[in-house]
């Protein structure tokens, strides 16, 4: 039976030099559709000035009629910036910047299709370029300036072909998602969970008259550890459980995300849940407690990754990372010697312990959400230790200033730290404190203040920063220290980038985002 599928126009404006990156973005669309969108009732047309009909008239003017009609755009530089378009729009200096100033009076007026604009920046690999930059690559660095001070769109970055095409999927993914939301095409409505949604087995007290039971709600959100929601069409099996470890709902759905209905309110400890998840190919994941009320209604995120995802750094190579998180990178490359043989160093850690450098991401993304009156622990760490003993898949050493221990000190007065003991498992330390903020994947850290080194004059001491699985020291001990003590294992770094994200999630904070994803 023949169904509807709805058709969103995508332009490309680029000057010169981006030919291959063109290409790349017709092919890409084409195989983005097979894959995903025609399945799910959506398809995706490339349009770009290749795709103008000849005509009478400026040739940018008939151009920006098939702008006129698009649903997305998205704009790529590189190092050039383009010839004028001519006719009476002499102040725009280029057609990419016409067609771009365009699109945003397109996608800030409701009369128009135009929904997103997207731009993208190649990567200027020769430093010799940006210190003789010419006039086409000046008006590019200014226009990305512009961009950064005016702050009114977010751009990214790509070095080559392939990093422009994961780019492009991922925003390919987000219109597909927002597609999904407002379809009433088949696939798209079999992914759905109706609302409101009374699952099968509820558990409800048969003496408790209607008065005495309070009804509440549950929402259950499914996301990939590319921190994406998981594609639809997964079965995923879905299992709640209350206080009493009653199950209340054990079922198979396809969709990412599951609202139950109707669940009695007892105040008191059975309304303390735990939602499990688990899909085929997939790593389980679960959360509790999830402390349900008749007040307002609860909602709890959780991250399946599959069995044999991969950590993808695509977005924290070297230039990448100084240039969005300059902090990580100032850390990374502390102690080098120079430039060159701090990214050949990182290269080199990057190729071959991935968990190493995903253990790091972790943990420098944790401490800069963890805020000083003045500043970050991680703003107070001089140099990292590049020791294959001290730099682990599950912590690393670094030489940060002394005053740093009274900035803890001060957090842990303010219930943001309790002091741990270190006899037992750091014997070495000195003093140690265990971030209190979350229920799992909080920051420890542990000082080492017999150890000090001078760096550029200022007098530093070791510190020691890992993750602590469990607020409770003992569940700690029983359930990491001492399992990996047996077993010899190290923690997982992706099992802290999921536990962290979850517990953020659940705890309302910012997002918990490491330069990587796991696919």
């Amino acid at each position: 039976m023949p169904e509807e599928v709805t058709l969103y126009r995508v332009f490309i404006a680029t000057p010169g030099g981006l030919e291959q990156e063109r290409r790349s973005f017709a092919d890409t669309l084409q195989l983005y559709n097979l894959e995903e969108a025609i399945p799910r009732q959506a398809s995706f047309l490339p349009v770009g000035w290749e795709d103008t009909l000849a005509g009478v008239g400026r040739p940018q003017t008939l151009i920006n009629g098939d702008l006129n009609r698009c649903d997305y755009f998205v704009m790529v530089l590189w190092d050039r910036w383009g010839t004028p378009p001519g006719g009476d729009h002499a102040h725009y200096t280029s057609g990419t910047e016409e067609e771009y100033g365009l699109a945003m009076e397109y996608v800030r007026s409701p009369k128009h299709p135009l929904r997103e604009v997207v731009v993208l920046f190649k990567r200027i690999e020769d430093a010799q370029r940006l210190r003789d930059p010419g006039e086409q690559l000046k008006k590019v660095l200014r226009f990305k300036e512009e961009l950064e001070t005016s702050r009114n769109l977010l751009f990214s970055t790509f070095r080559d072909v392939s990093e422009f095409e994961h780019t492009l999927r991922r925003h390919l993914a987000g219109w597909l998602r927002q597609h999904d939301l407002k379809s009433t095409s088949r696939v798209a409505r079999e992914a759905k969970v109706p609302l409101p949604y009374t699952a099968p087995g509820l558990v409800a007290r048969p003496d408790a008259s209607r008065d005495s039971v309070r009804s509440c709600s549950l929402t259950i959100n499914l996301f990939a550890g590319t921190r994406e929601p998981i594609p639809i069409g997964t079965n995923v099996l879905f299992t709640v459980m209350n206080g009493n470890q009653e199950t209340v709902y054990r079922n198979v759905v396809k969709a990412s995300r599951l609202a139950l209905d109707g669940l009695s309110f007892s105040d008191n400890f059975e309304d303390n849940y735990t939602v499990l998840a688990s899909a085929d190919g997939y790593a389980q994941a679960g959360f509790t407690p999830v402390r349900i009320s008749p007040v307002h209604a609860t909602s709890v995120d959780l991250m399946l990754v599959r069995k044999t995802a991969l950590f993808d750094f695509r977005n924290a190579r070297w230039g990448l990372l100084r240039e969005n998180r300059p902090d990580f990178a100032r850390l990374l490359a502390s102690g080098a010697g120079d430039s060159v043989a701090a990214e050949h160093r990182y290269a080199q850690l990057m190729e071959s312990r991935p968990a190493v450098l995903g253990c790091f991401f972790n943990l420098a993304t944790a401490l800069c959400q963890i805020h000083f009156p003045a500043g970050t622990p991680l703003d107070f760490m001089r140099e990292l230790i590049w020791d294959e003993t001290r730099m682990t898949q599950d912590r690393f050493f670094a030489w940060a200033e002394e005053g740093m221990i009274n900035r803890v000190t001060e957090a842990s007065l303010q219930g943001l730290f309790a002091p741990e003991p270190t006899a037992v498992f750091r014997p070495s330390g000195t003093r140690s404190w265990k971030q209190v903020q979350f229920g799992e994947a909080n920051i420890q850290l542990t000082f080492h203040e017999n150890d000090k080194r001078t760096i550029d004059g200022t007098t530093c001491i070791l510190v020691e920063v890992d993750f602590d699985y469990y607020k409770d020291l003992l569940a700690h001990g029983i359930l990491e220290i001492v399992a990996n003590a047996v077993s010899g294992n190290l923690t997982d770094p992706r099992q802290v980038y999921v536990l962290r994200w979850m517990a953020g999630r659940h705890a309302g904070v910012p997002d918990f985002n490491p330069p990587y994803v796991l696919d």
